[in-house]
């Protein structure tokens, strides 16, 4: 600063000039009387936290040369403000009354408004300035209120604060009196709030002197949907905060298709924060408790509780140490810490019967949880600058599910997992690893094993791999070595020594019967822009025997006699070789192409076969023909699309045998239709 002072006889002029600037921060022009001390027209500017301030001063002190106990001082500050709604003006006005060293006397007003950024401050503040100057008092008077509005961060918006001071004072002991504020502010997407606050302040100042309060309030949030309301006390007293009360909640939570009944934090015991340079000590207990909680596929979570207690130095740091648990779920211990930047913790849930997560089943799945036992550990952290991350591991050993039409026992399942940053990491050290020991439909398997590892969402650089799936079914195996995510090959999906009979079984088809195994392998793709399945085969490594319902083959020849010799030979048929060829495209066109050789049997006649097949169907039009079916036939309620394509096969063999009777090429295409052509049978002596 560069202070300049000037004038001649009773009259001058100070300026002070920031060092390097031309403009000065502070002009005051003056004038002094043997009756009075004026300075009138004075300009001033400054900066505050990046705005810009300015205004004028005018000072008088008549009687001045009568001493302190006498003279007679009035003034007047303006300060100009510019923020984002404009200019803003406040005015100070200073007396007229006295500064004494005994007994001051000076009224006092502030009125106006400062606009800062998106934020204005409304002032209308009476008050009085007394007592010694050394140990002044100041006084404000009924109808001083403070007013607020305007945004303090980019989504908040302060509808309005107020704070009346009226009967407030304030000393070099502290603040004296009631302090109030009302608190109206909303959130565009949470919702709006109102939150009151009144207390009593005796001679309180930040570690000296006792401030007691009490606060209430209300407000909506709207991302749930819900309703939330708080109350509580508590107290300031010297280096001592002490809360004593508290419960704040909501009338429900709902979110997606889940619903929580009257969640709400309390008190289980007073937090209490002693501020003591030497030895700060943060303590307390709070619970935090819910109705039950529903989702909308009928599932339900019974009523919980979660309790936990704080020890530590400040709110900055501290320990935490909890239980969570839910009628018979948990309990689910919980210990961590804060440190100001970063939250950490771990929660353990311990060995529990698999039964407890009964009620977390929706009823119409009518699934039984019948044994089996679960636990889990996890490790968690949170800062502004990682957000959440999370690692683990559960475990489900011995798991066993009823369902009125299968079963599923024997269920082993072990998740190793990470997340961050958005990512779940599937298996870390080891695979995610699924074993089932049986599961018993109308086809029992068993021996299911699978192998899950990789990130989720998957990319290139971090795929999803799918491995060691392997099942024992129809007297067989079904394995899958490999399914990658994204994918660039095929999931080659192989069946060893599948048992027709077994299948045929399973399926509930009557028109026929087989016997004999068969082997396959099915080129899988899940993300391939045409194919499900592409050059996929089948075919025996052994005999197989087909053989025909005889009343189905009779009412067949019946229906048409010239189908007879070609029925005949299906009678029953050993099969020494089969190919068949399998495409499934994506939008359910299924293609076979078959090659079948064998030897027909007739009572003492035998002859050698050669079956060409070709077949194409949509089977998601299938599926929905056979869910029609069901919807308006229940007595069709156990026709499956396989039974349907094996009466389209009979139907093309009496064509056939038809055509090869009559030599009738077009017999012979209208056994084909729309949707399969058979390229040729024929029968050799």
């Amino acid at each position: 600063m560069t202070p300049s002072w000037s004038g001649r006889k009773n009259r001058g002029q100070l300026l002070v000039t920031p060092r390097g600037e031309v403009q000065p921060m502070l002009d005051l022009p003056w004038e002094i009387t043997p009756e009075r001390i004026a300075i009138s027209d004075g300009r001033w500017s400054t900066e505050y936290a990046g705005y810009p301030l300015s205004g004028r001063v005018a000072l008088s002190v008549d009687d001045w040369q009568q001493g302190t106990e006498n003279m007679q001082v009035s003034g007047r500050l303006n300060v100009l403000t510019q923020g984002e709604a404009g200019k803003g003006n406040a005015v100070l006005n200073v007396g007229p009354g006295k500064l004494s060293m005994d007994s001051s006397d000076m009224p006092l007003r502030l009125t106006g408004e400062a606009k800062l950024g998106d934020l204005i401050v409304y002032a209308a503040l009476p008050a009085r300035l007394s007592g010694p100057l050394t140990t002044p008092e100041l006084s404000f008077h009924p109808g001083a209120l403070l007013r607020s509005r305007g945004r303090v961060i980019d989504s908040l918006n302060i509808d309005e604060i107020r704070l009346p001071l009226a009967g407030v004072k304030v000393t070099q002991q502290g603040v004296d009196g009631r302090l109030q504020a009302i608190l109206r502010a909303h959130e565009q997407e949470m919702g709006d709030f109102v939150l009151h606050l009144d207390g009593k302040a005796d001679n309180f100042m930040p570690d000296r002197g006792r401030w007691q309060w009490r606060y209430w309030g209300e407000g909506h949030f709207t991302p749930m949907q819900a309703r939330w309301d708080v109350k509580g006390a508590g107290e300031w007293v010297d280096s001592a905060i002490v809360l004593n009360s508290l419960s704040t909640g909501f009338d429900k939570l709902q979110y997606g298709t889940m619903l929580v009944s009257t969640p709400r934090l309390t008190l289980e015991q007073p937090i209490r924060w002693l501020r003591d340079e030497q030895h700060p000590k943060l303590t307390g207990a709070l619970s935090l408790d819910a109705g039950k909680t529903s989702f909308s596929s009928g599932s339900e979570l019974p009523p919980s509780t979660l309790k936990f207690s704080l020890d530590g130095r400040d709110p900055t740091w501290f320990q935490f140490n909890g239980s969570l648990h839910a009628n018979k779920i948990g309990p689910v211990r919980l210990t961590g810490r804060w440190d100001g930047e970063r939250l950490r913790g771990q929660a353990w849930w311990p060995k529990q019967s698999l039964t407890v997560f009964q009620p977390l089943l929706p009823p119409e799945w009518k699934m039984n949880l019948r044994e089996g036992s679960l636990y889990a550990q996890v490790a968690f952290s949170a800062a502004a600058d990682q957000g959440f991350e999370a690692g683990g591991h559960g475990v489900l050993k011995g798991g066993s599910a009823w369902m009125p039409d299968n079963q599923i026992n024997g269920v082993d399942f072990v998740l190793p997992f990470r997340f961050s940053q958005g990512t779940w990491q599937l298996g870390t050290r080891r695979p995610v690893s699924l074993r089932i020991g049986e599961i018993v439909n109308q086809v029992t398997a068993r021996n299911l094993t699978a192998d899950l590892q990789g990130s989720y969402p998957w990319s290139e650089s971090s795929p999803l791999q799918l491995s060691n799936v392997s099942v024992d079914i129809l007297g067989g195996q079904l394995t899958m070595q490999q399914l990658r995510m994204p994918q660039h090959d095929p999931a080659l999906l192989r069946l060893r020594h599948i048992s027709s009979s077994e299948l045929v079984s399973a399926v509930n088809i009557k028109q026929f019967a087989m016997s004999g195994a068969f082997n396959g392998a099915l080129p899988l793709w899940l993300d391939n822009e045409k194919w499900i399945v592409k050059d996929g085969w089948l075919s025996n490594p052994g005999p197989m025997t087909l053989r025909l319902d005889p009343d189905m083959a009779d009412a067949m020849v019946k229906d048409n006699i010239s189908a007879g010799a070609a029925i005949n030979w299906l009678r029953y048929m050993e099969i020494a070789r089969s190919w068949t060829r399998i495409n499934l495209d994506n939008l359910g066109v299924l293609t076979l192409q078959a090659t079948i050789s064998g030897t027909s049997r007739v009572g003492e006649r035998s002859n050698t076969v050669h079956l060409n097949y070709s077949h194409q169907e949509n089977i998601l039009t299938c599926g929905a023909a056979c869910a029609l079916a069901t919807t308006c036939r229940p007595g069709l309620n156990k026709m499956r699309c396989f039974p349907l394509s094996a009466v389209r096969i009979s139907n093309t063999v009496r064509l056939l045998g038809q055509a090869l009777r009559n030599n009738d090429d077009k017999t012979a295409n209208d056994a084909a239709g729309n949707d399969d052509t058979a390229d040729g049978l024929y029968a050799e002596d």
